[in-house]
């Protein structure tokens, strides 16, 4: 199994993708992309810091869990026949916070990807690459429902 893949790694992952996503909403950087590929690991981490430190930041519990590992949302392995409206469904029935709760879906679609350039055979025969091999990327088959501690149990009943 690899690692990026334990409950766990995927909890501190998904905090650090929703502190991105709140903290540099509107940030200037996004609007030019020279900007955004300078930006470095270090700024992110100061930004961390500054928000667990300033508890008005709009980032602030995400902070708080990614650097104190307090009260981090648990990562739940879903059911591939759950979807983002059961799971809105139990978010409103059990009255859990946006910041208790966040998901992860995937599309169960696979396709194989065509190679849709010519192709010199060794008897010197030009074919389409498609006709001669497939690419299979596989997309990742597991879900994830991450939910803060308390609701874990009514979440896991209702699922």
């Amino acid at each position: 199994k690899r690692v990026y893949k334990y409950p766990a790694v995927k909890s501190y992952a998904h905090h650090m993708a929703r502190f991105m996503q709140k903290a540099y909403k509107s940030h200037p950087f996004l609007q030019n992309i020279d900007d955004y590929i300078h930006m470095t690991d270090n700024e992110v981490l100061t930004e961390v810091n500054c928000a667990r430190r300033d508890k008005n930041h709009i980032a602030h519990h995400d902070a708080i869990r990614l650097l104190q590992r307090k009260d981090h949302l648990d990562a739940l392995p879903l059911d591939p026949s759950v979807n983002e409206s059961k799971l809105f469904e139990l978010m409103q029935m059990h009255k859990i916070a946006e910041d208790d709760i966040g998901w992860e879906l995937t599309d169960h679609k696979q396709e194989g990807h065509s190679l849709p350039f010519p192709t010199l055979r060794r008897d010197g025969s030009i074919k389409e690459g498609s006709q001669l091999s497939q690419i299979s990327i596989n997309a990742p088959t597991i879900q994830w429902l991450y939910v803060a501690p308390k609701h874990r149990q009514e979440l896991v009943r209702n699922l």
